[in-house]
């Protein structure tokens, strides 16, 4: 092949190198770390050090995940998660029904507990609320929701239930990975 249609193709394929630009390495990081079959519906565009995640999941949990994994990467400053969890329709009946079993079957939760906890669901929306004893106990509950087909989006108001002799003023629950869980203060 001659020289030039070498230099024309390195030309197209590889710009940056030919033309002396330096790739971006936040960009770089974040295109290998959603690289998994699992993001494959997910778009990244990097915007000085603002990330912009669009694109569909299938589970809620794979949509705090992506964030979850590009906090992780140096240089990035802020990071805007607009990944949609795309899931056929259930009636909200079977979707309580389903996260509650995701809860205090799946993650083994004391039936004693679930007078403390308010659990419910519009349109793929799951709403919790009342109390928990640990906030390890706040983010397993997440979890286990995140993690239960057919939620979309969780609205967190869950507290740390205070100990006599304990700051009360601790008690907002845990927001879940990233920002994708609406949630009444942070621990």
């Amino acid at each position: 092949m001659k020289p030039i249609a070498l230099l024309t193709l390195a030309a197209f394929f590889f710009p940056s190198l030919c033309f002396g630009q330096n790739a971006n390495p936040i960009a770089i990081a974040v295109e290998k770390s959603l690289g998994s079959a699992t993001y494959k519906n997910v778009q990244a565009s990097v915007r000085g050090a603002v990330v912009i995640l669009t694109g569909t999941v299938d589970l809620y949990a794979t949509r705090e995940e992506a964030e979850e994994q590009l906090s992780r990467i140096r240089g990035i400053g802020a990071i805007q998660n607009e990944i949609r969890v795309v899931t056929s329709a259930i009636p909200d009946d079977e979707l309580r029904a389903r996260v509650e079993e995701s809860i205090y079957r799946g993650h083994g939760y004391r039936p004693d507990i679930s007078h403390s906890l308010f659990i419910g669901a519009h349109n793929g929306v799951v709403s919790l609320g009342g109390y928990v004893s640990s906030p390890q106990m706040g983010h397993d509950l997440l979890e286990a929701v995140a993690h239960t087909r057919g939620v979309r989006e969780i609205v967190n108001r869950v507290q740390l239930r205070s100990k006599p002799g304990v700051d009360s003023s601790w008690t907002s629950a845990p927001p879940f990975f990233g920002t994708g869980v609406t949630s009444n203060g942070a621990w």
